[in-house]
């Protein structure tokens, strides 16, 4: 339902970010995106948003341990200090941490080290999949069927209670555009991605 973002999600996150050294798969049902720097992830059909993502994540789980999940209506508008992230990744898989967000949403509730704070159980939005890092084990047992991304955010953040190693950073480390809500252009945050250069035609 969001394949007209691509393009301009796979722009910017090239020009923003073209030192990423992860594999990069974009999940769909049946479309390619025709990338040269994403791989495409098929899935066929799904009956909601968390199903699509627990079939995703059963195929990464078979190579991958982590994941940092996005979704593509979350625009790059700036560069992405790949040294940093590197460095709270070392630190995050050291304490053996199951979330990590990079968008300081929720705040922490405790300082934990100089890169990022404890998310505390009780938290409300404490698990989220903007931009944040996820053991996947973890957020398999958090995802259930035919949950929207909305209701994970807000049923999920009790399921979560069971778990600790929870963080987020002190500061937004990601800039990004939050252009499209419920399936609707923002028309402040679409003028802000006009004014960087970037067309948009519908």
């Amino acid at each position: 339902n969001y394949s007209d973002l691509w393009p301009i999600f796979i722009s910017q996150f090239e020009k923003n970010w073209p030192d990423c050294p992860f594999d990069k798969f974009i999940s769909t049902n049946f479309l390619s995106t025709n990338s040269n720097s994403f791989n495409d992830i098929k899935i066929g059909k799904d009956n909601s948003w968390s199903d699509g993502v627990i079939k995703i994540l059963n195929i990464l789980k078979n190579k991958y341990e982590y994941a940092l999940i996005t979704l593509e209506d979350l625009i790059l508008t700036d560069k992405v200090n790949n040294d940093e992230l590197l460095l709270m990744i070392s630190e995050f898989i050291q304490v053996k941490g199951n979330y990590l967000k990079f968008i300081r949403k929720p705040k922490p509730t405790h300082k934990f080290n100089n890169y990022f704070g404890e998310i505390k159980e009780g938290s409300l939005y404490r698990p989220t999949c903007v931009y944040s890092l996820w053991k996947i084990e973890t957020l398999l047992k958090l995802l259930i069927t035919n949950e929207n991304a909305w209701e994970f955010e807000r049923y999920a953040s009790i399921r979560s209670d069971s778990f600790d190693g929870f963080y987020v950073v002190y500061e937004d480390f990601f800039s990004v555009s939050n252009a499209v809500i419920k399936g609707k252009w923002v028309p402040g945050e679409r003028k802000k991605l006009e004014k960087l250069g970037i067309c948009i035609n519908s």
